[in-house]
């Protein structure tokens, strides 16, 4: 092996330092004071340490992207099922959870609708929860 290419082989892990890789760029992994450490200064310990340090960034990884995974789920508005319902139905189910309201009895809510009888195509179930 020339010195451009060394490779160190501890407990079955080869860690290979190049000055061509990646794509025509030195690689250090280990430095002291700024200065890339050769190949055969480092140690079993410090290669293990660094092995259980990029055990951890990857644990922490999936936790995050399971993280992320479930706040997407949670955040997601589910496909609407639209059907025609009465506007006036609608506002009587509001009302109802407006009355089961603690502060009811201070504020009040009023409905006036000119057409009892107007539809509208929507999910009345997301609409609600607006």
């Amino acid at each position: 092996m020339d010195e451009t290419n060394q490779s160190i082989n501890a407990r079955n892990h080869e860690f290979y330092y190049t000055d061509n890789f990646p794509f025509g760029k030195s690689v250090n992994i280990y430095s002291t004071g700024g200065k890339p450490v050769l190949p055969e200064q480092v140690n079993v310990k410090t290669i293990a340490t660094t092995l259980q340090g990029l055990n951890v960034i990857k644990e922490q990884g999936k936790g995050l992207m399971s993280f992320v995974e479930s706040y997407r789920k949670l955040t997601r508005v589910p496909e609407p099922e639209k059907k025609f319902f009465k506007v006036a139905d609608l506002m009587g189910r509001v009302h109802i959870l407006y009355n089961s309201l603690d502060n009811s009895d201070r504020t009040k809510f009023s409905v006036s609708l000119k057409k009892h009888d107007l539809e509208i195509f929507a999910d009345q179930n997301l609409i609600s929860q607006v």
